[in-house]
């Protein structure tokens, strides 16, 4: 069972929490990131990435060892991207697709990032909200909406599909995971789980944020705050300890979230990167599914 642990509070939390913005704001780079989609792909994924920088003026990409993720920069000629050789191949497509929604901000009159050397902290002339709206476009970049519900009806809705569409869409399980619950036909809550420290205690996993996907604006919204405690004698927390797969229903009191529910949990990584996570259908009628 996982119960609400109130005795616990972290200045981090903050950090789960999304950024506000403007509702014109994000419709419009949403509508931009799709139909640039749209009009350079063939509609089957992976999205190609570099082609769309390139429709975008980024004219040369380069791939080196930098202390960050990607550097856009200007030139006479167009952008020139250099992306981090080092990041995972999925990080390095988010990133791509990232500064690709910048050249929509600011075509080629603003320093988007900045570092003199590997040990220097970037410097950002762009503000929270910007960095923001350009995941978000990333996002409807990498896996848009019409193409992303194609294939997602194909594997029905399940943490297995989670894994399908990661591989098809070349993006990490995090984000797809997410893509998923914001996209799926079924109201979902999606709980994204790691093992952390606790002041005076041993290590337990923690909740660390979570998604949800509502019916409609009237339906029910769920809390989630961050570093809820899972149970050892949790069926969640059994699926973290094993490479299987935990399908069942799970007790919950956290937040706003309290009763029995229909529950599948994976866990994903390996060591110090290892998470799990878990799709609540907070709907009975969703047992119709299984």
């Amino acid at each position: 069972m996982i119960i609400e642990d109130t005795s616990y509070q972290s200045s981090c939390a903050e950090e789960f929490i999304p950024t506000e913005l403007e509702i014109g704001e994000k419709d419009q780079i949403i509508s931009w990131a799709e139909d640039l989609v749209k009009k350079n792909h063939a509609g089957i994924p992976p999205v190609d990435v570099e082609r769309l920088a390139i429709r975008v003026g980024i004219k040369e990409i380069r791939k080196a060892n930098i202390s960050v993720d990607g550097i856009l920069l200007p030139t006479q000629e167009g952008f020139v991207l250099t992306i981090n050789e080092n990041s995972h191949p999925t990080r390095q497509r988010f990133t791509c697709a990232h500064e690709i929604a910048h050249t929509y901000f600011e075509p080629l009159h603003c320093e988007l990032r900045v570092a003199n050397t590997q040990d220097t902290a970037m410097i950002k002339t762009c503000n929270g909200n910007l960095e923001h709206l350009c995941d978000i476009a990333a996002t409807h970049i990498l896996m848009p909406d019409q193409m992303f519900k194609q294939a997602a009806l194909k594997f029905g809705v399940s943490i297995e599909a989670i894994n399908h569409l990661a591989d098809m869409f070349q993006t990490s399980i995090r984000a797809t995971a997410i893509r998923f619950v914001e996209t799926s036909r079924e109201p979902t809550v999606l709980i994204f789980s790691q093992v952390y420290d606790k002041p005076d205690s041993s290590p337990k996993l923690r909740v660390r944020w979570s998604a949800q996907r509502r019916r409609s604006s009237s339906s029910n919204s769920y809390y989630i705050p961050p570093f809820v405690s899972i149970g050892d004698d949790s069926k969640i927390y059994q699926a973290y300890k094993t490479e299987g797969i935990y399908k069942g229903f799970e007790n919950f009191d956290i937040g706003n979230l309290k009763g029995a529910y229909y529950t599948e949990s994976k866990s994903f990584g390996s060591d110090n990167n290892k998470y799990l996570i878990s799709l609540i259908f907070v709907e009975a009628q969703t047992k119709r599914l299984f």
